[in-house]
């Protein structure tokens, strides 16, 4: 076993007072960069379990607006929790859902200046874009049975309608006849039953349109 010798004890007594001066300087801050990185590790799982909690939370409202829109006796109700969802969740795809239930809600009352006005707070809220066209859709047959063509046709103009194609080129169709342009919506119909086939979507609906106004719906 090797000896210690003087040396190795006033080179090692060195180290520990050369440790001891360092800590004495740098302690504070290497503490508080301890407890600043545990804060922020904890405070990062708090924050995650604070969005699940509000995300749970949400989602329980959102089954209880589903359960309400379904019974024609808890309207109120339905509406209360779409309330909620919009006021509390601004920021969460259930408000999105919440406010394309209260267009459901007041279509179902023949009020559809207030369908387009939740239609139209849905639209702005929204950031999902392929969930975009579908709101616009809505919007777009609501100001059309409210007897608001213009406004209609220029909702379907403004965006790319994604999926919705079909629906799109078909409401612009039913636009033009309510107008009294009968080319134009024979036209709309015939791009509506093509972009149909191509997504494999029934026509039947369609081809009876274009029947109606001497199109060529059958192949």
């Amino acid at each position: 076993m090797r000896e210690v010798c003087l040396e190795d004890y006033l080179s090692e007594q060195e180290q520990v007072e050369a440790l001891r001066k360092w800590w004495g300087e740098n302690g504070k801050s290497v503490i508080a960069g301890i407890v600043l990185g545990l804060a922020a590790i904890f405070g990062w799982r708090a924050w995650q379990d604070h969005l699940r909690v509000r995300a749970e939370a949400a989602s329980d409202i959102y089954q209880e607006l589903l359960t309400a829109l379904g019974n024609p006796e808890a309207q109120k109700e339905a509406n209360e929790r779409a309330e909620e969802l919009i006021n509390d969740y601004p920021s969460m795809r259930y408000a999105v859902f919440a406010g394309l239930a209260q267009a459901r809600m007041a279509v179902a009352a023949d009020d559809y200046p207030k369908a387009a006005e939740h239609l139209r707070k849905a639209l702005e809220s929204n950031d999902d874009a392929k969930l975009q066209p579908l709101i616009r859709l809505r919007l777009s047959a609501v100001l059309t049975a409210n007897g608001d063509h213009e406004a209609a046709l220029k909702e379907l103009e403004a965006k790319d309608p994604g999926t919705f194609a079909a629906a799109f080129d078909e409401l612009r169709g039913d636009i033009q006849l309510a107008l009294g342009d009968l080319k134009a919506a024979r036209t709309f119909y015939q791009q509506a039953l093509e972009n149909a086939r191509a997504e494999q979507s029934d026509t039947v609906v369609l081809e009876m349109k274009l029947e109606s106004l001497g199109g060529a719906g059958q192949e």
